[in-house]
Protein backbone atom coordinates (compact mmCIF):
# COMPACT_ATOMS: atom_id res chain seq x y z
CA UNK A 1 0.00 0.00 0.00
CA UNK A 2 1.17 3.53 -0.62
CA UNK A 3 4.26 2.30 -2.73
CA UNK A 4 2.29 3.69 -6.41
CA UNK A 5 3.16 7.67 -7.36
CA UNK A 6 1.99 9.60 -9.85
CA UNK A 7 4.81 12.22 -10.38
CA UNK A 8 4.12 15.79 -11.95
CA UNK A 9 6.57 16.30 -14.61
CA UNK A 10 7.31 18.58 -17.52
CA UNK A 11 6.55 18.24 -21.04
CA UNK A 12 9.59 18.86 -23.19
CA UNK A 13 8.47 21.08 -25.94
CA UNK A 14 8.40 19.39 -29.67
CA UNK A 15 6.79 16.09 -28.49
CA UNK A 16 3.03 17.21 -29.78
CA UNK A 17 2.76 20.03 -32.71
CA UNK A 18 -0.37 20.73 -33.72
CA UNK A 19 -0.99 22.42 -37.72
CA UNK A 20 -0.15 25.56 -37.98
CA UNK A 21 -4.14 26.94 -38.27
CA UNK A 22 -4.50 25.40 -34.77
CA UNK A 23 -1.34 27.18 -33.36
CA UNK A 24 -1.93 30.40 -34.77
CA UNK A 25 -5.37 30.29 -33.40
CA UNK A 26 -4.47 29.52 -30.18
CA UNK A 27 -2.11 32.79 -30.42
CA UNK A 28 -4.99 34.61 -31.09
CA UNK A 29 -6.89 33.21 -28.80
CA UNK A 30 -4.41 34.69 -25.95
CA UNK A 31 -6.14 38.30 -26.69
CA UNK A 32 -9.34 37.37 -27.66
CA UNK A 33 -10.48 35.35 -25.39
CA UNK A 34 -10.85 35.50 -21.00
CA UNK A 35 -12.95 34.31 -18.12
CA UNK A 36 -15.87 36.15 -17.52
CA UNK A 37 -16.36 37.67 -13.66
CA UNK A 38 -20.07 35.88 -13.46
CA UNK A 39 -20.34 32.59 -13.39
CA UNK A 40 -16.43 31.84 -14.75
CA UNK A 41 -17.09 30.52 -18.10
CA UNK A 42 -15.43 31.91 -21.21
CA UNK A 43 -15.70 34.73 -22.95
CA UNK A 44 -14.72 36.82 -25.82
CA UNK A 45 -13.09 40.36 -24.83
CA UNK A 46 -14.75 42.52 -27.61
CA UNK A 47 -18.44 41.32 -26.52
CA UNK A 48 -17.86 40.25 -23.15
CA UNK A 49 -20.60 36.96 -24.33
CA UNK A 50 -19.32 33.54 -24.32
CA UNK A 51 -18.08 33.01 -28.04
CA UNK A 52 -19.92 30.99 -30.70
CA UNK A 53 -16.76 28.63 -32.20
CA UNK A 54 -13.17 28.40 -30.48
CA UNK A 55 -10.95 27.34 -32.36
CA UNK A 56 -7.18 26.57 -30.95
CA UNK A 57 -6.41 26.53 -26.97
CA UNK A 58 -9.04 29.34 -25.22
CA UNK A 59 -6.99 30.38 -22.96
CA UNK A 60 -3.02 29.85 -23.56
CA UNK A 61 -1.43 31.91 -20.96
CA UNK A 62 -1.70 30.37 -17.95
CA UNK A 63 0.53 32.59 -15.67
CA UNK A 64 2.33 31.58 -12.15
CA UNK A 65 0.10 33.57 -9.78
CA UNK A 66 -2.61 34.59 -11.94
CA UNK A 67 -5.77 33.70 -9.92
CA UNK A 68 -7.42 32.41 -12.90
CA UNK A 69 -5.09 30.31 -13.88
CA UNK A 70 -6.26 27.06 -12.58
CA UNK A 71 -10.00 28.02 -14.03
CA UNK A 72 -8.66 28.74 -17.04
CA UNK A 73 -6.89 24.93 -17.57
CA UNK A 74 -9.88 24.05 -16.62
CA UNK A 75 -11.52 25.22 -19.77
CA UNK A 76 -8.65 24.36 -21.88
CA UNK A 77 -9.21 21.08 -21.20
CA UNK A 78 -12.72 20.81 -21.40
CA UNK A 79 -13.53 23.28 -24.05
CA UNK A 80 -14.04 20.94 -26.70
CA UNK A 81 -16.40 18.53 -24.78
CA UNK A 82 -18.44 22.00 -23.88
CA UNK A 83 -18.51 23.25 -27.25
CA UNK A 84 -19.23 19.66 -28.47
CA UNK A 85 -22.20 19.64 -26.07
CA UNK A 86 -23.51 22.56 -27.43
CA UNK A 87 -24.46 21.40 -30.85
CA UNK A 88 -27.72 20.62 -32.44
CA UNK A 89 -27.15 17.00 -32.14
CA UNK A 90 -29.25 15.03 -30.00
CA UNK A 91 -27.66 13.96 -26.59
CA UNK A 92 -24.75 16.52 -27.68
CA UNK A 93 -22.51 13.75 -28.79
CA UNK A 94 -22.04 11.17 -31.49
CA UNK A 95 -20.90 7.57 -30.51
CA UNK A 96 -19.61 5.54 -33.26
CA UNK A 97 -19.53 1.92 -32.32
CA UNK A 98 -17.32 -0.19 -34.45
Amino acid sequence: MGAYENPIASWPEGIMRYEESFERATRENATRHDIGPDAGTTIERATSKPPEYVYGIPLPDLGEGDPLARIEAVWNQFHPCWQQGTSQREGGSEVKWI
